[in-house]
């Protein structure tokens, strides 16, 4: 995981041990897990950022 999101091996120890994954590296993360995890799992904030700033359809 972590060659695939370019940072540190403890930098993924971090983010699994409570530490927060930075938004710049949600998406590479739903890649290399080809979806199994969804990016609202990762970060619910920033989909509940994304929709309140979505225009109403």
């Amino acid at each position: 995981m972590a060659d695939l999101c370019g940072v540190a091996q403890p930098t993924v120890w971090r983010w699994l041990h409570g530490g927060g994954i930075d938004a710049r590296y949600v998406m590479k993360i739903v890649s290399a897990t080809n979806g199994k995890i969804k990016a609202a799992e990762i970060r619910p904030d920033l989909a509940q950022l994304l929709s309140a700033h979505s225009p109403a359809a």
